[in-house]
């Protein structure tokens, strides 16, 4: 939820001018996509997907479309993305989408890492690459 959550903080809130730079770690990016792989991972029908999809609508009043940051993130602003290769709930094929219709993201895949589990796989190269592009973004030496 955490990609979704600034990736909406970025297109919509007045204190977004602020923000300098972003790092996104494994994000749900695409919610639909999401609970089909939930879905098919579970061995539940593609209906249970879209059902859910509707009932979420419903209750909050907001659509999937609505909260899709591939839709609504700023390209301007640099973007750190990480994603695990072996990823079984956020589908890394829309970070690799999101990160090739930017050039300002920087992208790394990570092997063997599951969801949220970057950092874990291998966190000494996860480090480095986040000092090097805090650097580079804030313009450290």
């Amino acid at each position: 939820m955490g990609g979704t959550i600034v990736a909406t903080f970025l297109s919509r809130s007045s204190s977004a001018s602020h923000v300098v730079a972003a790092v996104l770690d494994s994000p749900i990016l695409d919610w639909r996509a999401t609970l089909d792989r939930l879905a098919k991972k579970n061995a539940l029908p593609s209906l249970v997907a879209r059902v859910t999809e509707r009932m979420i609508s419903m209750r909050t009043g907001i659509t999937f479309d609505a909260l899709n940051p591939l839709n609504q993130t700023p390209s301007h602003i640099p973007i750190l993305l990480f994603h695990g290769r072996s990823d079984m709930t956020a589908p890394m094929t829309i970070s690799d989408t999101f990160a090739s219709a930017r050039s300002t993201v920087r992208y790394h895949g990570v092997a063997e890492a599951e969801h949220t589990q970057c950092w874990n796989a291998n966190h000494e190269t996860y480090e480095a690459e986040l000092r090097s592009f805090l650097r580079d973004v804030l313009e450290l030496r």
